[in-house]
């Protein structure tokens, strides 16, 4: 596949240092901070496979969340929904979701359904790092956000917490 050589590009913000309180359940708009390449287990299995984890940022909340981040995990399956074998639509990857969420907000000429799997590749998953998307949040059974669904952002709100400086982090406490 296409993006088995993802190289994300490199940011100063290693990931760490982002614990805080869950947030309340609800929709929330989010910057893709980072996507990372992994190996972990496939559904049901023991199995390894290569995913992508997509570090999400809330945006425009409240000063103890502002380095809260929230996980969006995907395989690397890029599969639209539709076969010619099956008579009604299959379920879409997380993969193919996430790119068309994106792609409806920032490129909505794309036809991004009439994909082809080698299509994805390292250009495209490195587009979507810093763009916006609304996540749903739900609490797990710990108590821990999860991510359960993503939907197009409507319209793209100011990120101001990217700004932010240890001055102004003070001023507040």
């Amino acid at each position: 596949m296409p993006i088995t050589g993802f190289e994300p590009k490199q940011q100063a913000n290693s990931g760490e240092g982002y614990n805080s309180p869950a947030l309340e359940e609800g929709t929330y708009q989010c910057a893709i901070e980072k996507i990372e390449m992994r190996e972990g287990t496939k559904y049901m299995s023991t199995e390894m496979e290569t995913q992508l984890l997509c570090y999400l940022r809330p945006l425009d909340v409240p000063l103890e969340f502002m380095n809260k981040l929230l996980f969006y995990q995907t395989t690397t399956s890029f599969f639209n929904g539709v076969s010619e074998k099956a008579q009604s639509s299959l379920k879409a990857s997380k993969l193919f979701t996430l790119i068309k969420t994106i792609y409806k907000t920032y490129k909505p000429d794309e036809d991004v359904a009439s994909w082809k799997p080698d299509m994805v590749t390292d250009d495209v998953i490195n587009f979507l790092e810093g763009k916006q998307l609304i996540a749903v949040v739900k609490l797990n059974q710990n108590g821990n956000n999860k991510v359960t669904d993503i939907m197009a952002a409507k319209v793209i709100i100011s990120d101001t917490s990217v700004n932010v400086d240890d001055d102004f982090l003070k001023s507040v406490e």
